[in-house]
């Protein structure tokens, strides 16, 4: 909105009613009806002493929500880009928001034949691939009961989640062999493997995930892979703590729900 980056290029001095009307060309009614519409959203403050429009805190605080966003995509991006240029096979980064694993950013994999299921905004099922299993097997019990429940919902959209027992026993061979293994139902030539990336307080709070054809992602080659994932995961995890040393769900949550 052009009202908006009039007040943002005043660098906080501000602007009059006039030097709005004149950087954006709007009439002066109409820019009057917008800054209201904008002040009562708490996006816009006036100082009726000087006259002058300022930012308002309410966007001032999305726009610190999406340096924070872009703060965590850029730690992020060089471990996608590691696993890309080391597996070559595409890769994901989800994050947990709201009881869905959201695809956050990926690479797309360098290798021919390329495997890609699930784009940068979607949200998929807890337990529906790699990435989504990571993030559910390293729940503590109570989060992992709520997960659970909310999957009774979760199942009638999206890509399907496996049965109970099923579900159970591969959050048990992820914990137990530290990484998952996911094989679709809709795509059975295709495999993926993630990690949890977490948060200060030992919560999963994203995951690192490569999706590849079963072929390539067979051993000996698939035990290099869930290395490599593993390094990068341990790498961001210590990276996230760099950015807020108390950095969880809630940074998340504010980073990506914007």
């Amino acid at each position: 909105m052009v009202l908006i980056q009039a007040l943002a290029n005043a660098q906080g001095k501000g602007c009059k009613l006039a030097e709005i009307v004149g950087a954006t060309d709007l009439s002066k009614a109409t820019a009057h009806r917008i800054l209201a519409t904008l002040m009562a959203a708490g996006w816009v403050e006036f100082d009726s002493q000087s006259g002058v429009y300022h930012l308002g805190v309410a966007l001032v605080g999305i726009g610190a929500a999406a340096s924070a966003r872009h703060g965590v995509l850029e730690l992020a991006r060089p471990h996608l880009e590691r696993l890309e240029q080391l597996a070559g096979d595409t890769v994901y980064l989800s994050v947990l928001i709201g009881g869905w694993a959201v695809c956050a950013d990926l690479v797309q994999g360098s290798h021919p034949v390329r495997v890609v299921d699930t784009l940068v905004g979607d949200k998929r099922p807890l337990g529906s691939c790699a990435g989504s299993l990571a993030l559910l097997s390293w729940m503590e019990d109570e989060a992992l009961s709520a997960s659970l429940a909310a999957q009774l919902h979760q199942r009638a959209f999206g890509p399907k989640v496996p049965e109970a027992s099923e579900l159970q026993r591969l959050m048990e061979a992820s914990r137990t062999q530290g990484f998952t293994e996911f094989f679709s139902a809709d795509m059975p030539e295709v495999v993926g493997l993630g990690v949890p990336v977490f948060g200060a307080g030992g919560e999963p709070v994203a995951a690192l995930s490569v999706l590849g054809t079963v072929t390539r992602l067979a051993e000996p080659r698939r035990e290099r892979v869930v290395e490599w994932l593993k390094n990068e995961g341990e790498a961001l995890t210590k990276d996230l703590q760099s950015l807020n040393p108390g950095f969880g769900l809630g940074d998340v949550r504010r980073a990506f729900a914007v």
